[in-house]
């Protein structure tokens, strides 16, 4: 069960919830706070119907609580079903490694380019997976930028994009938490370049060529794309 509880931003709030399940023995499984709409939510295992008509009123009556209601998930559980979802979906690999290069999260795709499940990717180190790059001379290097590198997977070529992961600290500092690699073989960086160059034939062919200057220009414009 998960409630949502609009309320003021007071210092000590979130305890006087939190009071309020202990006194009712309900055992609390999250807790997530969203400052900025001031909203908190709440999650526990289900409880008898009698128990959640006292606890409902009980939260209302605490002094900056505007209105609670049940609500089907936490902004975190939809977070990380939207991201796998996204993952699942992208036909490129993405692995996610921390800060010390230890892969914590790999897509189907990724996967099927490693050549290994996903419960032996996740744990290994990405120096071990992607040859070619020092990972984790980068990741600690002084200043971490973004790479487009060559690496090798099973004795194939693949172009990675590798972008940092930065948290904020506050008085505009970041801590580096890791990267999100993308991975694409050759074969599949062809496919797309493919795509591309026929996009762009087929639109040539759009035009319609009305005057000899036209033409000259379509001509001109199909040599250099070839």
């Amino acid at each position: 069960m998960r409630l949502e509880i609009y309320c003021q931003d007071r210092i000590g709030i979130a305890q006087e919830v939190l009071n309020i399940l202990v006194n009712y023995q309900v055992d609390l499984k999250g807790i997530e706070v969203d400052a900025k709409n001031c909203r908190m939510y709440v999650s526990f295992p289900p409880i008898e119907f009698e128990q959640f008509q006292k606890i409902m009123p009980s939260i209302r009556l605490i002094h900056g609580v505007e209105d609670v209601r049940t609500t089907a998930f936490l902004p975190s559980e939809r977070e990380h079903n939207e991201l796998n979802t996204l993952l699942s979906a992208l036909p490129d690999g993405v692995i996610s490694i921390d800060n010390k290069g230890w892969v914590r999260l790999c897509n189907a795709a990724a996967c099927r380019d490693l050549q290994m499940t996903e419960q032996e990717a996740v744990g290994a180190n990405i120096n071990n997976l992607l040859k070619g790059f020092n990972f984790t001379r980068w990741l600690e290097g002084k200043e971490v930028l973004g790479q487009t590198t060559r690496v090798e997977v099973g004795g194939e070529d693949f172009i990675a994009d590798i972008l940092p992961i930065s948290v904020p600290q506050g008085d505009d500092q970041n801590a580096l938490a890791g990267a999100v690699i993308n991975i694409k073989s050759q074969s599949r960086l062809g496919q797309q370049v493919s795509a591309f160059r026929r996009y762009g034939q087929e639109s040539f062919a759009t035009i319609h060529n009305y005057s000899t200057a036209m033409r000259r220009t379509v001509r001109e414009a199909e040599r250099w794309r070839s």
